[in-house]
């Protein structure tokens, strides 16, 4: 082989590892590009799930207020309601239910003893409340 054919196939050879090491770079950069998009994938994956259990976050958070409301709604009824029987029932406006006030309500003269805790002849407006909460269904 002479020099010129080894300088020619010397040659060749360059251009061949120039074409091979340029397509490497090519593949290289397109892995690069395909990680970077995978990884920014992922990211808004993760974004979605974060915004997704926020917003289910505020909606427990806003359920939980409305049951709240909705429970002291009802209490708010229901102490009017034994508020206004037990105001009736008291007569003589001294804050206390005696027995014989309390014989306008039958089932009530009927369970005194449980109801009047204290022993003091008297309900009180809780004692009521008690009585009240154990009559609804």
């Amino acid at each position: 082989m002479t020099v010129a054919n080894k300088r020619q196939n010397a040659e060749a050879i360059g251009h061949k590892m120039e074409q091979t090491t340029s397509k490497l770079m090519y593949f290289h950069g397109n892995i690069l590009l395909a990680r970077q998009l995978h990884y920014s994938l992922q990211t808004m994956a993760v974004l979605r799930r974060v915004a997704h259990y926020k917003i289910i976050e505020e909606l427990q958070t806003m359920f939980k207020k409305l049951i709240v409301a909705a429970v002291i709604t009802l209490f708010a009824g229901a102490a009017t309601a034994a508020g206004g029987v037990f105001a009736t029932l008291d007569t003589d406006m001294n804050g206390a239910v005696s027995k014989d006030e309390a014989s306008a309500m039958p089932s009530l003269t009927e369970q005194w003893e449980t109801l009047d805790v204290d022993a003091n002849g008297e309900l009180s407006a809780e004692e009521f409340a008690a009585y009240v909460a154990e009559e609804k269904p």
